[in-house]
């Protein structure tokens, strides 16, 4: 992803882009895959934004932009699933390290909720800003955004590729039905 950067008045370059912009930008690449690499808590954020886009988008299919906004706006309330809560499809990527729904503080998940809240909101503006850039002629968002309403997010089965797995065997199923062999040494 190339970065877009700042200078401030002090010569200091800094990054315009955040974490929206790049759960955004990963989204459609993310969709392809049936695999998602979790490095860190900013690949866990990131998984849950792209969860909410995808649920976004599914909603929006079929409507003009005002239909779409309110849509996104009711969403930013109604959209309560949080990654412990055992409705969130990928929520066992959010209990590393022993972190449990039962182990997070009420003033945490308050806190959270709230950081959600303003997340898929701001992720929201800016995913109508890019699904009707260029509208369909009836007025619609834009096709090559709504076709992914009709993928699963990762199969909901989060298939992870470790080294250590591949090692092991002498191919690797990389999904789809292909199998790419080792070369044998």
């Amino acid at each position: 992803m190339m970065e877009a950067t700042e200078v401030d008045e002090s010569g200091v370059e800094y990054s315009t882009e955040d974490i929206v912009d790049e759960a955004l930008f990963y989204y459609k690449t993310n969709m392809l895959c049936r695999t998602f690499a979790m490095k860190g808590a900013a690949d866990r954020l990131i998984l849950f934004l792209t969860h909410y886009i995808h649920t976004a988008i599914k909603r929006i299919v079929g409507l003009k932009p005002k239909e779409a906004k309110a849509v996104i706006v009711a969403m930013q309330t109604e959209y309560s699933i949080m990654p412990l809560d055992k409705g969130f499809p990928f929520s066992v990527f959010f209990t590393i390290g022993g972190l449990t729904l039962e182990s997070v503080t009420e003033e945490e998940k308050e806190r959270f909720s709230e950081y959600s809240k303003q997340l898929r909101y701001e992720c929201g503006m800016r995913l109508l800003e890019k699904m009707f850039a260029f509208p369909e002629e009836d007025g619609t968002a834009s096709k090559f955004w709504t076709l992914f309403a009709k993928h699963k997010l990762l199969s909901h089965d989060c298939l992870l590729y470790t080294s250590d797995a591949a090692d092991e065997e002498d191919s690797v199923d990389l999904g789809g039905g292909r199998i790419i062999k080792k070369k044998k040494q």
